[in-house]
């Protein structure tokens, strides 16, 4: 897990850049004082979202299993953890 560590806050520090500058470019036709805001950005992200909306919700009880997969395998990772810095046998 120590190795993983400085690659995870690269990953997300370039994620936090990443929205930063969503951020920026979806508002900056507001800030600027555009009545309606019709830049390509926020037609891109318009259509997006609704899409993402739309599989969600045709997709729900599958993304429930997955996430609820992930938590179990989590789970897992953390108890074999334990156990190996513990010293006690697995079997």
């Amino acid at each position: 897990m120590r190795r993983l560590a400085p690659a995870i806050t690269r990953v997300a520090g370039a994620l936090l850049v990443a929205s930063g500058a969503y951020l920026i470019l979806y508002w900056l036709p507001t800030l600027r004082g555009e009545a309606v805001p019709d830049s390509g950005l926020s037609r891109f992200s318009g259509s997006f979202s609704s899409e993402l909306s739309e599989f969600f919700a045709a997709h729900s009880g599958e993304f429930a299993a997955g996430l609820a997969a992930l938590v179990a395998l989590g789970i897992g990772v953390i108890a074999l953890e334990r156990r190996r810095r513990q010293g006690t046998p697995l079997a």
